[in-house]
């Protein structure tokens, strides 16, 4: 279980870098407005919202007394991506829009990058209950993966 929180993190830190490089080359090399910046960068910010929700759910289950904590981290990226789909308002110079829509960006990935320090520090300090439960787990699947092992050789051995 905390391998996979820590692949779901690695996985949201590639996002994230990508994301952020997509929206400044469009802003910044492209020069498009704001529609057309969210329409560029949609995909990931999709992609990000159901890996942070996954990611969410599992440091619920790795550390269940840290849920008010994690619910207000995840909250607070919630808000952000909301913000980052809010229209500009109109009359506003390129330059200004420029300006907002990658501070909206930043925002956000701040947002995720404190998220993702919770997580990490969650990860390597569990709840000590669920880290037994965690260890226990494995050394069942790992003997019965050996008993299946074990099975399996022997019925070849006997039928060869």
């Amino acid at each position: 279980m905390l391998e996979i929180v820590y692949e779901e993190i690695q996985a949201i830190e590639t996002l994230m870098r990508e994301l952020m490089t997509d929206a400044s080359d469009a802003v910044l090399v492209k020069r498009l407005p704001s529609a057309e910046v969210l329409r560029h960068t949609e995909s990931k910010v999709t992609d990000l919202e159901g890996l942070i929700k996954g990611l969410k759910e599992n440091l619920l289950i790795v550390d269940a007394l840290k849920a008010p904590t994690v619910d207000a981290s995840f909250q607070k990226i919630v808000e952000n991506f909301d913000l980052l789909k809010r229209p500009l308002a109109e009359g506003i110079t390129a330059e200004e829009e420029a300006r907002i829509v990658l501070n909206r960006f930043r925002e956000a990935c701040i947002a995720i990058s404190n998220f993702l320090m919770l997580a990490k520090n969650i990860v390597e300090k569990p709840d000590p209950i669920v880290e037994e439960i965690l260890s226990i787990r494995s050394k069942v699947l790992a003997s019965s993966i050996s008993d299946k092992l074990r099975e399996s050789f022997r019925r070849s051995y006997e039928g060869a």
